[in-house]
């Protein structure tokens, strides 16, 4: 009796390399995907809490706000990196330069890229001092759409903060 054409050898075979394969797409491309939506819904979370002090600045602003705002710039550029394929495959031309990449599950580098420069702008824009506040919250409140927009950020109306200046019942 030969062990390669024992049908029982075979199952058990099949079934450790499908278990095997199994893991290794969990571990290695399903878990850092989860890993990114997360920290995107954590920069959705922030964006929509910190909105009234990102679209005033002001230097009595809490300095917090700007920490939280950089270490999510940060954590966002580290989790797409940790995705398989999502750099180095760009690199060598076999993944297109397009809007979305893994059947539109995922923003592009160049998104990515983009929101993180941008939530970095908005982190040392907190607590400037400003003399023309309807201009920088004109501003900063574009800048948010631009980050929901690059990192594909459904947006919910839930009504824009009050400009500078209006008092809120």
């Amino acid at each position: 009796m030969e062990i390669p054409s024992n049908p029982v050898f075979q199952i058990v075979l099949s079934g450790v390399l499908v278990f095997l394969f199994g893991e290794i797409i969990q571990r290695f491309l399903l878990e850092p995907i989860k890993d990114f939506k997360k920290t995107i819904g954590k920069i959705d979370n922030k964006l929509k809490y910190y909105e009234k002090i990102i679209v005033t600045p002001d230097p009595n602003n809490d300095p917090k706000v700007s920490k939280v705002l950089r270490e999510l710039s940060c954590d966002l550029e580290s989790s797409y990196k940790q995705i398989p394929g999502t750099t180095s495959l760009r690199l060598y031309g076999i993944l297109p330069n397009q809007e979305n990449i893994f059947f539109g599950i995922l923003p592009n580098q160049e998104n990515i890229s983009k929101a993180a420069k941008k939530i970095i702008f908005l982190s040392n824009s907190v607590n400037l001092e400003t003399k023309d506040k309807q201009k920088i919250f004109d501003r900063n409140l574009a800048i948010l759409k631009e980050i929901r927009k690059c990192l594909n950020i459904q947006s919910f109306d839930y009504g824009a903060p009050d400009p500078p200046g209006e008092i809120v019942e």
